[in-house]
């Protein structure tokens, strides 16, 4: 939903705009690292500022659903202006003068840290969140309650902050790629998977939602019809084409949701 690894103009946001038509304008509020806790903490921040009429809140099969009870403080550093997880081994860096600004803002630098994880990555992206998918699926596929999915929670917090500032929400499900067509396993030189069982996650997101009478949108299928080519040839990103499906798919679902807040 940020963008990452596409021209700005091709992201979600502008995209949206575009298919919403008229005097639409679209705010990204994406940001890397973040999940479901730290999204209703950003709408509870930006609501108030930017008014917006419509809000959607999306579900990332790739980690949201693991993300849902931990919060990023727990799973993300910054390093020089850069996010990295807090799993990942790592050295006290030397100080010297603007070394914040130099290691974070400067392009030389990302340029070279983009070479040097190729180089320590030269064959292959793993193929871990499919994985993990499959393998804590018993676990993240049945959350306490009454509710289907475990996003649920941070879906209607979003609803109903939207409700007291008169905005309203959209649920939108995002599936990995390689739940979408067979043909994205090659970048991961894996052998397909059976994902099939994985699915429901988002079902499941999208039945709770429209059980609270909020509009939701399953964006497996528009992805599909879109494929392939809907991610980004070297990761599980979308690609420009990715980004195009999905907002024609959410900017539909907007113009048949009711114009105002339900109460």
């Amino acid at each position: 939903m940020f963008g990452y690894g596409v021209p700005w103009g091709t992201s979600l946001a502008p995209q949206l705009a575009h298919a919403l038509g008229g005097d639409a304008e679209g705010l990204a509020a994406a940001v890397p690292t973040w999940g479901p806790t730290e999204y209703v903490r950003a709408l509870d921040d930006l609501a108030p500022v930017y008014r917006p009429r419509v809000v959607v809140f999306v579900a990332n099969a790739a980690n949201d659903w693991f993300e849902t009870s931990v919060d990023n403080t727990l799973r993300t550093v910054a390093r020089d202006g850069w996010a990295e997880r807090l799993t990942l081994p790592h050295t006290t860096p030397r100080w010297f003068p603007g070394r914040s600004y130099v290691m974070g803002r400067s392009h030389l630098v990302l340029a070279a840290r983009e070479l040097f994880a190729h180089a320590a990555e030269p064959t292959a992206p793993p193929a871990e969140m499919a994985a993990r998918l499959l393998s804590e699926l018993p676990r993240i596929g049945r959350p306490p309650g009454i509710r289907r999915s475990r996003m649920t929670p941070h879906l209607l917090a979003a609803a109903d902050l939207c409700r007291r500032l008169g905005c309203r929400v959209v649920a939108v499900a995002l599936p990995l790629d390689v739940q979408v067509h067979p043909g994205e396993w090659a970048k991961y030189r894996t052998a397909p998977q059976d994902l099939r069982a994985t699915e429901r996650l988002l079902t499941d997101f999208v039945d709770d939602a429209r059980d609270a009478g909020i509009p939701a949108v399953d964006l497996l299928g528009p992805l599909r019809a879109a494929s392939p080519g809907a991610f980004l040839p070297d990761d599980y990103h979308l690609s420009p084409a990715g980004h195009r499906a999905a907002a024609r798919a959410i900017a539909a679902a907007i113009d048949a949701s009711p114009t105002e807040a339900t109460p």
